[in-house]
């Protein structure tokens, strides 16, 4: 078929063209003529595959010795023939070995990383055999840690096991250096109970211990207490902040009217005997909130007595 031909009549079937006055050239008449071409295009490359001779290498298995062929790019990376020598060449699960023992001669196997654990068998043998190694090259030895007494190996002649030890025996040097510092400073009297005591290196509290601080810390909010209450009733600002465990002590826990035992559990409660701290001149009436001006009473005398109150005469 010429050119022209070619040109007016399709490829795959032969029927005459009518070509575009513009645009591309029509080569099939048909879209069934096009799918038809191709196919058969396909059919000759995949046929000419198959027909091609593929390259390949003979090539002998490293645990059973027998030839097998491989592809070129296969031969750098496979080894044997089958997945059965291949399982087979992999190492037991006891590790790599065997090795011998340098101090008890025995045969083992070890599962530590290449280069590691090919000397002895166990660290029992390694530390028995290391008294027996030249003295000056050494550069392991073994010792007892100072503070837990373990056993341990060192290539610096530590004293101190591990981290933890280290830290303790930090702790109980600081503190060995807090008692002897404490013991070098005057004592003070302690505020609350007034025994004599002396303070902690870096400790400024002048109270003894922690029963005191909790008996100070009370005794200050009955202080704020009671001026807070004279102030309230009074009108006016309170002239004395004292502590009314103070009167109570001073009047011996007794009812100053009645003089019936007022005892220190029963504060605070809605007990008859209860003790509380009594204005001898009401606030209302003038009276002042200081130690000379307040008794004890019994809660049933507190409460009969009122705000009542005589002047004295002249």
């Amino acid at each position: 078929m010429s050119k022209e031909q070619s040109a007016r009549c399709c490829i795959a079937c032969g029927a005459t063209l009518v070509q575009p006055s513009r645009g591309r050239r029509r080569v099939y008449c048909s879209k069934q003529c096009r799918d038809l071409q191709r196919q058969q295009r396909d059919k000759q490359k995949t046929s000419g595959i198959k027909g091609r001779k593929k390259k390949r290498v003979d090539w002998s298995c490293a645990a059973c010795a027998k030839t097998f062929s491989l592809r070129p790019f296969e031969a750098l990376s496979k080894l044997y023939c089958s997945r059965r020598c291949a399982n087979g060449a992999r190492p037991s699960s006891d590790g790599r070995g065997p090795y011998k023992c340098k101090h008890c001669q025995k045969s083992y196997f070890t599962k530590r990383p290449k280069g590691e654990g090919e000397t002895f068998c166990s660290r029992s043998c390694s530390e028995a055999y290391s008294p027996l190694r030249a003295g000056p090259h050494t550069r392991i030895t073994f010792h007892n840690c100072e503070h837990c007494r373990k056993r341990f190996a060192s290539r610096r002649g530590a004293k101190l096991c591990s981290t933890s030890c280290r830290l303790e025996v930090g702790r109980v040097r600081s503190k060995k250096l807090e008692v002897q510092k404490s013991q070098r400073r005057k004592p003070i009297h302690c505020q609350q109970c007034g025994c004599l005591f002396s303070r902690l290196y870096g400790n400024k509290s002048r109270l003894c211990s922690d029963q005191c601080a909790v008996a100070a810390s009370q005794s200050l909010k009955r202080k704020a207490k009671a001026a807070r209450r004279a102030s309230e009733r009074a009108g006016r600002k309170a002239f004395g902040v004292f502590d009314p465990f103070e009167v109570f002590e001073r009047d011996g826990w007794e009812c100053a009217l009645c003089n019936v035992p007022t005892p220190e559990a029963l504060r605070g409660t809605t007990a008859n005997a209860a003790p509380e701290l009594d204005h001898i001149r009401p606030l209302s009436k003038g009276g002042q909130h200081s130690k000379e001006n307040t008794q004890l009473l019994c809660r049933s005398c507190n409460l009969g007595k009122s705000d009542q109150w005589t002047a004295p005469d002249g």
